[in-house]
Order: structure tokens, then sequence, then C-alpha cells
């Protein structure tokens, strides 16, 4: 612990700045441009010589709050839990409480990021900026603390805090935007706070929207009982994947969607909310996992389509799979390729397109291949397809136009290794993994529904 005298000495370098924070000099110097770390500069320029005291990294320590950092910039989890003081960390001492946080744009766009980072629907937050000046600010950082949630202010400042009932867990660090975002989801001039709540009972998931002070507005609990064509039942618990607000027009209200799993089997229910209410609009119900969602607007209508990225689990397909909806109009059920629903009592569903990816050499003896990532920006959609049942098994990467022509596959470095171990064990023939990308780039199956 530093003395009276060292409090006060210089660090005059930003190699000492560094070692005194535990951290890269590219982090502290990130840490200067992002969060305001306390270094003078003597001269001019970025090269200028650079100091800053014990006291003062101290000070800055003590009041830090860690917003987003630029992509691919920011200082790692475990950086970061050496910047925070004892009293915020765990009561070992050794981990970062849980935080949520959006993505830098939620600060100029009003949209949710639940989807998955880098999502953006649109709309200027101008207004907001003017109704909020003078006052504390709008939400843009969240963060767990036990039991404890605290939304705060870009600027840091606190806006209201809520004690959750139930014991919840989230992981060290800074958490995926999934878990929480921040929204004027009914149009009038505020910014609502959507957050997924995970508890440690499995039981227990479900999405809570408050209101710019912080109450309570509405809940919702995913998942109902529903039978399979195979009159399976299946009750609740479900537990929420993904969701993503969508703002509302003169003529539509604003929404928010939200895919949620079975516990332990296949069915997943899409459901889409009312903005207002959380009160269930319509709903999808689904054979497989949909775990990855992208929202935007593919056919220049004004009206975006929600991308939805997971598996079809059924014995006819066993294939990774994007569905694509309207976001006005998901309703029904996944068929089996008869056109016959997979959930009783239902009618099929308004998917507009549905894409199958074949399985690879590579994939052979898993139980199927997966949908581990979704981007659909710029007018491409980007997918990764796990060989594997597993989010973390090697991937290939597809490239779509919005009208879903492909245009391009590659394997993800793990796979081409995988692919080459195959080779060598001579349960594979020996070629070109470019080749393969290819010839499973043309036995990619997109079948257009209109929906």
């Amino acid at each position: 612990m530093a003395g009276p005298l060292d409090r006060v000495r210089n660090l005059d370098t930003w190699k000492e700045i560094a070692e005194y924070l535990g951290v890269s000099v590219r982090t502290a110097q990130t840490l200067e441009k992002e969060w305001g770390l306390p270094v003078r500069r003597r001269g001019v320029g970025r090269r200028a010589p650079v100091s800053a005291t014990i006291a003062e990294l101290d000070s800055w320590k003590s009041k830090a709050v860690l917003r987003s950092p630029a992509p691919n910039i920011g200082p790692s989890e475990t950086e970061l839990a050496k910047l925070l003081p004892a009293r915020e960390q765990g009561s070992t001492g050794a981990t970062l409480p849980a935080a949520i946080h959006t993505n830098r744009l939620t600060r100029r766009r009003w949209l949710l990021y639940g989807a998955f980072p880098g999502l953006v629907l649109g709309g200027s937050v101008l207004g907001l900026s003017r109704f909020y000046s003078g006052r504390q600010g709008i939400p843009s950082v969240a963060r767990v603390y036990g039991s404890t949630l605290i939304v705060y202010s870009e600027s840091g400042t606190e806006l209201w805090r809520h004690t959750l009932k139930e014991q919840v867990r989230y992981p060290a660090g800074l958490l995926e935007s999934f878990y929480c975002g921040f929204a004027d989801i009914d149009g009038d001039g505020l910014v609502e706070t959507i957050f997924h709540l995970h508890s440690t009972d499995a039981a227990v998931s479900r999405l809570i929207c408050f209101d710019s002070t912080g109450k309570i507005r509405w809940e919702f609990v995913p998942g109902r009982t529903v039978v399979d064509n195979r009159s399976h039942q299946y009750l609740r618990p479900y537990g929420i994947q993904r969701f993503a607000a969508i703002r509302g027009t003169a003529s539509t209200p604003g929404r928010v969607v939200v895919t949620s799993a079975h516990n332990w089997s296949f069915p997943c229910q899409v459901a889409v909310l009312d903005g207002k209410t959380g009160k269930v609009i319509s709903e999808y119900w689904h054979r497989g996992h949909l775990w990855h969602m992208a929202v935007t607007d593919m056919d220049g209508d004004g009206e975006p389509e929600v991308l939805l990225g997971g598996v079809n689990d059924a014995d006819e397909y066993k294939q990774a799979t994007v569905l694509v909806f309207d976001h006005r109009r998901i309703a029904g059920s996944s068929c089996n390729p008869k056109g016959e629903v997979y959930f009783q009592g239902m009618t099929p569903g308004t998917e507009k397109t549905i894409v199958l990816f074949p399985r690879s050499p590579v994939s052979k003896d898993e139980e199927f291949n997966r949908v581990v990532g979704l981007r659909a920006a710029n007018g491409r959609v980007v997918v990764s397809v796990a060989e594997g049942i597993h989010e973390t098994d090697p991937a290939i990467v597809y490239e779509f136009t919005f009208s879903f022509h492909p245009t391009n596959a590659v394997f993800a470095g793990d796979l081409v290794q995988r692919w080459h171990e195959l080779e060598e064990a001579r349960k594979i023939q020996e070629g070109s993994e470019t080749d393969m990308a290819r010839h499973l780039l043309a036995e990619v199956k997109v079948i257009h529904l209109g929906g």
C-alpha cells in the first residue's frame, strides 16, 4: 500500500504509470483517452512527456465507472479487475463485479443492443439529448452488485438502483449486451431499461422493463406449455436467449422480440411483446434453439426484418439454420419437409426466408452443426456455422447478399487445422479446404416463402 510520501510521487513515463496500474502501456493510454485517466503532458503533441501522481491515480480508480471501449482496444477483464478498488470487488477481492453495458453507439441511437453488439435500427438521439440537458443524463451503463442493479448515465452519474428479489449470476467483468439495454420503446422521449434477469435458480428467467426512474413497468416470463407432433408435452421453465427492441412508428407500436429455449429440450419460443405493456402480441415456435439474432431493414421498405440463427434439430434436418421474419408477422410453428407443423394446434410459420446449412465432413459424426454468429449490415449477411454442437467448435463463415444470394464461404482457422487432422488420419480424402468451402456454399439451401 502506498504511503503518504509515495502518494505524491510523480510517475514520469507511460511505463511507470502502466506498471503501477498493472496494465500494459497501450491499455493505460486507452484508459486516458476513453476513461479520463488523470495524466498530464509536459509539452504539446502525442509524444510529449507525461506524468501522474499515485494519489491522482488512486483517486481516479475509486471513482471510475467502466464504459464500453472502442472495439478491440480496451483492457481485458483481468486488467479491469486491477483497476477497481477493493470495496467494489467480490468478497474474496479476486473478481470484478458483474457489469452490464451497451456499445457506445447506444448514446447516439434509440436502439436496444439486445441481439448482438453492433446492431443498429436507427433514429437520432438529439431530441433525447435536449430533453435530458440539465437533468442527470441518459441511461447508458448498468452494473450488478450482488443482487442490486444500478443504472448510470454515460458520464457515470448514478440514475437509479433496484434490488432484485432473486440471487443472480453473471460472468465476471463486462457482460455481453444481451443482458441489458436501453431504448425509448414507447416513443415518449424517455429511455427505458430492459434487463434480462439471470438467476442462480435455473427455473427463474424473465425480462424486466424499467421506466426512466427505475420503476418496473412490466415483466415477461418466457415460455408456456406446448405439445409437439409426437404428443410430448413441454412445460416451463424456459430460459431467455436473446432479445431486441424495435422502435415504434405512427402505425406500429414499439416491440420487443425475445427468444427463449426450454430448460432441457428443443422447443424454442420467439415472442413479440408490446413495448408499453410487455404483453405477448404474437409468438412463433421452433424445433431447435435460436441463440443468435440480428435486426435490420433488408428490403428497404422502412420496416426491419428479424433474423434468427441456430439449429433445427429435428431428425429430418439436424442442420444449422437462419430464419428471416417481418417483425410485424412473427407467428406459427416451424414445419417438417412435408409442411406439417412440429407443434400441435399451431399454423405453419410466417418465415420470409429459411436458410439451411450443409454439414461438412468435420461434423459428420456430430449430432448437428449450428449457427454461432450472425450479422446483417451494409447489404451483407454474415453467418458463422460451427461444425459441431458447441459454440466453440470450428466454424465456416458464410456471406450472403440481403436477398440471401450466397457470395463466399471460408474455413475459420480452427477448422483448417481440424480439416488437416482428418486428412492425416485418412478419414477424408486430401483436398483443398477452399474447394470444400465452395462446395458447401453451393449446397446451402435457401427457401424463400415471402411470409
